[in-house]
């Protein structure tokens, strides 16, 4: 029997940043309830691969990827909709709410938004906390309810299992699940313009 997730699997991994990514050396993410603080760019990682490792595991989506490009070749990850309840698992997966069942995008796609940011991480992190987690039943007086948080441990810990899972058992497609991760956010980095005049 598959298990369920009451709220996002990205939202999941904000709220318990400490199983999905490591302690920075300073600054970093801060869980709204304790805990660790874990590097920005991995827990974004980490957002976007809990997300869709979920949704294979869970049967909402397929997950296939082929060898890509002229001279260097990447693992390009598609992801077929095959649930039409496959849209509706937070802010990362809200491009696939009207895709027909059957069809596949690439996860690049799926993913990277139509912005020039210099921190991407940080960008699609608050992206996420808005959409997944504000205004919901976890969500009091605007402010995140620990005590409700808490109770998602649970779910926080399988979330982190079935990560691991694909790592021994299907270390290639995550492996290009995490470089496809890592792809849509320089696809929204903004360069720095330096000025040396």
């Amino acid at each position: 029997m598959k298990k369920f997730l009451s709220i996002s699997p990205a939202g999941l991994t904000l709220l318990y940043p400490w199983l999905f990514a490591e302690k920075p050396f300073i600054g970093g993410y801060q869980s709204p309830c304790g805990g660790q603080k874990t590097k920005h760019d991995q827990l974004a990682i980490s957002a976007i691969a809990a997300t869709y490792l979920y949704l294979d595991n869970a049967g909402y989506v397929q997950l296939r990827f082929k060898k890509e490009g002229l001279i260097f070749k990447h693992n390009t990850v598609y992801v077929a909709k095959i649930h039409p309840m496959a849209g509706k698992h937070g802010y990362l997966t809200r491009k696939m709410e009207n895709m027909t069942q059957g069809s596949f995008a690439r996860l690049i796609d799926l993913v990277t938004d139509a912005v020039k940011v210099l921190a991407p991480e940080k960008y699609l992190l608050t992206q996420i906390y808005n959409y997944d987690l504000k205004n919901t039943y976890l969500t009091h007086n605007n402010k995140i309810d620990c005590r409700q948080v808490f109770s998602l441990r649970n779910q926080a810990t399988m979330l982190s299992n079935i990560i691991g899972l694909y790592r021994s058992r299907s270390p290639e497609l995550y492996k290009a699940v995490v470089d496809n991760a890592k792809k849509a956010l320089g696809n929204m980095k903004e360069e720095e313009d330096y000025d040396f005049d």
